[in-house]
């Protein structure tokens, strides 16, 4: 995996504009003024803080965190895959795909482009299985 420091960074002088770290710790749950500090100077944050100023961002992890395919757990790329193969046959009837089962298997499909590309927040959101707000 490869950490976007300086991007997280930018983000932060960006979406915080003209206030002081002071000012805008309060709104991100968790986070101290002098970890902001750190950010800002590009300092590797643990994944709580990560989580927390990305969705004070309003922005998905990914955007900072950035993986190969190759980086990719075989095992859940095989397990989409397993899936998306028992979606195409469970929806089969009479030899012909209902839409329903072209619709599920599409999905399943473009869900794992986006795990295999380095976009899993993508892909669960993608499939309805993203965080809950």
């Amino acid at each position: 995996m490869n950490y976007q420091a300086r991007a997280l960074a930018d983000a932060l002088r960006t979406t915080r504009g003209p206030r002081s770290l002071r000012e805008i710790a309060p709104e991100i749950p968790g986070v101290s003024v002098s970890t902001l500090s750190r950010l800002e100077r590009e300092a590797m944050p643990d994944v709580q803080t990560l989580l927390h100023v990305c969705e004070w961002l309003g922005r998905p992890v990914t955007d900072f965190i950035k993986r190969t395919p190759s980086e990719l757990p075989a095992e859940l790329a095989e397990a989409i895959e397993k899936t998306r193969l028992m979606a195409q046959a469970l929806y089969y009837e009479a030899g012909e795909k209902t839409q329903q089962a072209k619709k599920l298997e599409g999905r399943i499909t473009i869900a794992l482009r986006m795990f295999e590309t380095g976009k899993p927040t993508y892909a669960l959101d993608y499939l309805g299985q993203g965080p809950r707000k």
